[in-house]
């Protein structure tokens, strides 16, 4: 809300930290929210049309980053040197993130 009554990066930012920290916790769930947070945003900052998508472009790359960074070390670890990545089919963080516990859990499959 502060993001868009203000239109200041940082606090969209911390936004996009937060929801990059919960898809680490409760992974493609966290994401639910993404729509609402990004057309608030875009429809209310106060700051030009270019501006505001440019700042929804950086925050979508941090929430990005830091989404993904807690999966890419997992997958980068040799699965002989980690635990088995439960409830996964291949040993995968990624795929679990995004297939069991991602679209699998949307989608009630």
């Amino acid at each position: 809300m502060r993001a868009s009554e203000t239109g200041r990066l940082r606090w969209l930012l911390l936004t996009a930290v937060i929801i990059g920290i919960g898809f680490n916790i409760k992974m493609l769930e966290a994401y639910l929210a993404v729509p609402a947070y990004a057309l608030l945003y875009l429809l209310a900052a106060p700051r030009s049309l270019k501006m505001r998508i440019a700042q929804l472009v950086v925050a979508a790359i941090v929430m990005f980053t830091i989404s993904l960074s807690w999966a890419v070390v997992v997958d980068l670890t040799p699965a002989s040197q980690r635990p088995y990545v439960g409830s996964s089919q291949d040993n995968s963080e990624l795929s679990l993130a995004l297939g069991y516990n991602g679209i699998q859990r949307l989608l009630g499959s």
